[in-house]
Formats: structure tokens, sequence, C-alpha cells
């Protein structure tokens, strides 16, 4: 397996693209995937400066229903209009964010990259769209650590105006097995990565999970450089990461520089920052 981070919030290179989104290419076998595709079309120009041909892509996988993992969708289509798209549930609002004391301010796709993902597939269950490719609801009753702190500052505005904090229903997991085991893709765990992975184990419950990569939502309600989590609550996340993991964890975007440094302090060689143009073969 063989992943390029296409666009994240650091960079490799002056040459490449950087913003606030996400978006992951994979290569497979004889599949390519591309999960997420960041706020705009940046994934798509590093795509081209890297030589990846997004042509070739057979499946787009939408983590959840953020600007900033599905706006760059049209641009995709743009490159290949046959690529079959998937996605969990939607939301039944409009995805908002309320942060500090700035005005709230809409976080969903946009009206037309909307519109298209209404098409998509829709996986309300464990799902192969490939071989060894699965996705799943990131949702899981037996869960039981918390949600992110951060998420309080999201929530759906309704269409009789009321609005509700947003359960992330709409948020999936992109499950791939190799020989040796698992590689979870969380794209932005808004339902906490330590929930999604004891979700991937409740399905696939005899193999190790060797790999973990996507952004954490480990940010703040008043903006995105720190972390509402303490310290030690980050420290046991990446306990848990040690522990669960037989590989290496890759994250970035949501994130924060924080988090980033106690993980860090915590998993040692075991973690590391994601930025536009990484190459990961876990």
């Amino acid at each position: 397996m063989k992943i390029t981070v296409l666009v994240d919030n650091r960079t490799s290179s002056p040459a490449l693209l950087s913003e606030w989104g996400l978006s992951l290419h994979i290569s497979v076998g004889n599949s390519h995937l591309l999960f997420d595709a960041g706020a705009d079309d940046a994934f798509a120009r590093n795509a081209e400066t890297l030589g990846i041909d997004l042509s070739n892509v057979d499946a787009f996988i939408l983590s959840h229903s953020h600007y900033d993992h599905g706006n760059g969708f049209s641009a995709l289509l743009q490159r290949n209009s046959s690529v079959q798209g998937w996605r969990a549930s939607l939301p039944d609002g409009i995805c908002c964010s309320k942060k500090g004391i700035k005005p709230a301010r809409i976080i969903d796709l946009r009206e037309d990259i909307a519109a298209l993902v209404k098409k998509f597939n829709e996986a309300d269950q464990l799902t192969e769209i490939l071989p060894n490719v699965f996705i799943l609801p990131a949702s899981l009753e037996k869960a039981n650590w918390p949600m992110p702190r951060g998420n309080r500052s999201q929530f759906l505005r309704h269409a009789d105006g009321t609005t509700s904090p947003d359960n992330f229903q709409h948020e999936l997991i992109l499950v791939i097995h190799e020989g040796d085991g698992l590689v979870i893709f969380t794209g932005c765990a808004h339902s906490g990565v330590c929930n999604m992975i004891e979700t991937t184990r409740h399905y696939f419950p005899d193999l190790p999970v060797k790999a973990v990569i996507g952004g954490f939502h480990l940010t703040s309600t008043e903006g995105d450089e720190a972390s509402d989590e303490s310290e030690e609550e980050i420290i046991r996340i990446g306990e848990y990461l040690l522990a669960e993991t037989t590989g290496r964890v890759w994250t970035g975007h949501c994130t924060s520089d924080r988090a980033c440094q106690i993980l860090q302090r915590v998993m040692g060689e075991r973690i590391s920052l994601m930025e536009s143009g990484l190459v990961i073969e876990p």
C-alpha cells in the first residue's frame, strides 16, 4: 500500500500547496482511492505536481460532510467523471461552527457539492467497496471514549431554524486489510480516534491494527491552534494508540500543534505528522 498526502495543513515543499483540509491518495493492489478532497482544488494541483493521475481513481470516500474534506470533489470530477463516490448517512441539518467570540459560520459542503454527494453510494453498515477495502459508520454504542471536546463548537442548523449538537452520524471510517493487519483512516475523528479503533475492532476482532492515519480533532472551541483536552487526556490517547496498534500512526490537519507535541512525547517514533507530499507505506 502507498499513501500520498495530497493536501494537509502543512507542506513538505514550497512547490506544494497547503490548506485547512485533508486529502489522501491511496494505492492498494490494483485499486486507487481518494479519501477526502480538501477545501478546494489544492489537492488536485498537488497531484499534478507529484505526477499522480486522478483519472485512475476508482473510488472517492468522503469521511464526513465538512467543506475542508469535500469541497474539492468538483476538481476530481473534472478529471474523472466516472469515479464512484461513497459516504455515510447525511446530516439532518446544515453543519455549522461557533468558536469563541467569532460569529457562527457554515462549515458544510458547498451547495453544488452537497447536491452531488446526495447521489453517492451510502454505507450505513460495514461495506466492502473494493477487494479488502471497507467503509463503516464511525458510531458504535459500545465505544466508551468521550468524543473530542472540540466538538462542542459544532452544531446542526435545521430547516425550521432550530439547532442541535452535531452527533456526527455522517462520519465514516475507511479500513484497508493488508496481509499483516488493518490500516484505519479517520478523516477528522470527530467520533474520537479511540472510539473509531474500537469500532473497527468490533467488526474485525481477530486482525491487528497496524496503522492509523488521519486527523484526531484535538482542537479548541476557541481556535484551532490549541486543544480543549487536558494534557492527561491526550497522554491517555497516546498510550492507547501505542497499546492498540502494532505499527505507526500518522496525524495532522485537525490535530493541534499542542496535541501533536504531547502525542510525540508519549509515542516517540511511533507517531509522525502529515504534510502535503508525504508518502506513507505502512
